[in-house]
C-alpha cells in the first residue's frame, strides 16, 4: 500500500477532533485540564513531537483500547498541525468537552475491537459480521470461521438454511440432530463460555516483547496495540484457562465429537 502523503495545515487553522486520556485525565505523562491551552515549541511530527489526537473518532480506538476507563474529550488543534492517514500531531491543543460513553457508541457506529472491515459486531477478524468473534466473512452468530452463517461455532458455510421464515424446533449439534432449540442453546453454560474466547487483545507497551515494539513502532506513541490472534490459536489459550468442570460442560454437549471439535478449534482432546 503506498504511503499516503502528509499535509500540514497552516497555524490559524482551527482542526476539530478527539482524544483518549486515563481515567485521571493524562496521556503518556502529561495532565490536562478542560479549556486551557496546551503549547510546544517547534513543528509537529506524527508519532515523534506534538500533541496527537484523531479527527474521526473511532480511529482513536487503533491505538487504544476500547474500555469505559479511559475518557474521550472532544478537542481544538490550533497550532501547527500534521496529518496521518488516521490520527494527527500538533502544537497546540485545548480540551473542549468530555464526551459521555452513551454519546461516544453514538458516534462509533460499528463494534469494539474489529480487526476486519465493516463489522457493526465485536472482536472480529473477518469481514461485515454482525455477531461477535468470527473470523469468517458476513455471519451474524458468534465464533464461525465459516461464510454467511447465522448459527455459532460453525466452520461451514450458511449452516442456518435459505430463505427460512420459521424458527426450526431444534437445532444440530457436531453436524447430528438434537432435541436442543436455539433458546436452550443460549441458555446454556456452554454458550455463555465460548464468550470468553478472544480473537483480539489490548497488548500494552509495558506488556510488549523487543518484538512486537520492532514490528509496531507506533505502538509506543499508542502506549500498546490490538493484537489478533489466529482462530485456532485463540481456542487453544481460551480452553487451558478452563477448568475441568467448565471444559467438562462443553464436551457434555449433544453430539459431542472430537473429531469435529478438533477441527473447527484445533484442541486436540486425549
Amino acid at each position: 500500500m503506498a504511503t499516503k502523503k502528509k499535509v500540514t495545515t497552516p497555524a490559524i487553522e482551527v482542526v476539530t477532533g478527539f482524544k483518549v486520556t486515563d481515567s485521571d485525565f493524562k496521556c503518556r505523562g502529561t495532565q490536562y485540564e478542560l479549556g486551557k491551552d496546551f503549547v510546544l515549541p517547534g513543528s509537529p511530527t506524527l508519532c515523534h513531537h506534538g500533541y496527537h489526537f484523531c479527527r474521526i473518532a473511532n480511529d482513536c480506538f487503533n491505538y487504544y483500547d476500547f474500555d469505559t476507563k479511559n475518557r474521550v474529550f472532544e478537542v481544538e488543534a490550533f497550532g501547527e498541525t500534521e496529518h496521518g492517514e488516521d490520527k494527527s500531531a500538533t502544537v497546540g491543543i485545548r480540551f473542549v468537552r468530555e464526551l459521555s460513553w452513551q454519546e461516544l457508541l453514538g458516534l462509533v457506529n460499528q463494534g469494539k475491537a474489529n480487526t476486519g472491515r465493516g463489522n457493526s459486531g465485536n472482536r472480529n477478524s473477518g469481514d461485515r459480521n454482525s455477531g461477535d468473534r468470527n473470523s469468517g466473512n458476513r455471519n451474524s452468530g458468534d465464533l464461525n470461521s465459516g461464510d454467511w452463517n447465522s448459527g455459532d461455532w460453525n466452520s461451514g458455510d450458511r449452516n442456518s438454511g435459505v430463505f427460512c421464515t420459521d424458527t426450526p424446533a431444534t437445532i444440530s449439534f457436531f453436524n447430528q440432530p438434537s432435541e436442543w432449540s436455539y433458546a436452550d442453546w443460549t441458555d446454556s453454560e456452554a454458550y455463555w463460555l465460548k464468550n470468553e474466547v478472544r480473537l483480539t487483545e489490548w497488548r500494552s507497551w509495558s506488556d510488549m516483547t523487543d518484538q512486537e515494539k520492532e514490528e509496531y513502532p507506533r505502538a509506543e506513541t499508542a502506549e500498546g496495540y490490538l493484537k489478533r490472534y489466529d482462530y485456532k490459536e485463540a481456542h487453544r489459550t481460551w480452553w487451558a484457562a478452563l477448568d475441568k468442570r467448565q471444559q467438562g460442560v462443553i464436551t457434555s454437549l449433544p453430539n459431542f465429537s472430537k473429531e469435529v471439535f478438533t477441527s473447527i478449534t484445533g484442541i486436540q482432546l486425549d
